[in-house]
């Protein structure tokens, strides 16, 4: 599995994106990442071209770990840091659920306890 980083000149910049294969389709993904092009005339200014490798720098990380997270999805291994999130999540939501159900819940029982269904005595039977 390769994950390329590419270019594209775009109007006044270009801009780099990320071409792979995966699942047998040809996928690409865009970085909003954007270098500044050579100009027609002249040459760039040293921080245009210090802003350039830093952005390339990035780009390039972006790439490798793009590459390691198709790569460990192929031989089956999974993202522990994913995985932990994913679980987080169902644990916040499962307590949520729970706290509204235990306050429907004593809700309902006070319901019951005023009407008199809980005790066994119904206040709407004649007694």
């Amino acid at each position: 599995m390769k994950v390329t980083l590419r270019q594209r000149q775009k109007a006044n910049k270009i801009s780099l994106y990320l071409d792979y294969y995966k699942n047998g389709k040809r996928e690409y993904e865009y970085l909003g990442l954007y270098l500044i092009p050579e100009p027609e005339k002249g040459k760039l200014t040293q921080a245009q071209k210090d802003e350039n490798k830093k952005i390339l720098s990035l780009a390039e990380s972006v790439r490798s770990k793009r590459h390691l997270e198709i790569q460990n999805g192929m031989y089956g291994f999974n993202d522990r840091e994913k995985l932990k999130g994913f679980f987080i999540i169902y644990m916040e939501t499962l307590a949520e659920m729970r706290m509204e159900i235990s306050e429907d819940m004593m809700i309902l029982k006070s319901k019951f306890k005023s009407s008199g269904v809980i005790s066994g005595q119904n206040k709407n039977q004649a007694g």
